[in-house]
């Protein structure tokens, strides 16, 4: 319960900053581009469950496989601890699990960007 709640908070958060408010407002060349992109919410590493947003502002919440590729900064390993809250990502799914992971961007790398 206490990870939900957790997820909730990270959630209205990031529908604030990220500036959701008619997520049926994208069309065209960016919908394609943006399409299975997600931002993380939060990770429980423990459990291998992670929560995303996706590109319409809904939490999506998956399962994580113990043996899922973490695709960042040109390396690859099995290990979820890779990703954090308010990283972009995109994922391959087998069998209703996350098997892979690509981090696209960091989320340490927003805040570093001179558009902010």
């Amino acid at each position: 319960m206490k990870f939900l709640r957790a997820v909730m908070l990270r959630a209205a958060i990031a529908w604030a900053v990220l500036g959701v408010s008619d997520p049926a407002a994208a069309q065209g060349l960016t919908d394609s581009v943006q399409a299975g992109r997600m931002t993380v919410i939060a990770v429980d590493y423990d459990s291998g469950r992670i929560v995303c947003m996706d590109t319409q502002g809904q939490l999506r919440f998956h399962e994580v496989d113990r043996a899922a590729e973490v695709f960042t900064d040109g390396t690859r390993a099995t290990d979820l601890r890779r990703v954090k809250a308010g990283d972009v990502i995109r994922t391959e799914t087998r069998d209703g699990r996350i098997h892979g992971i690509r981090v696209l961007r960091h989320a340490w790398s927003e805040l570093e960007s001179p558009e902010g």
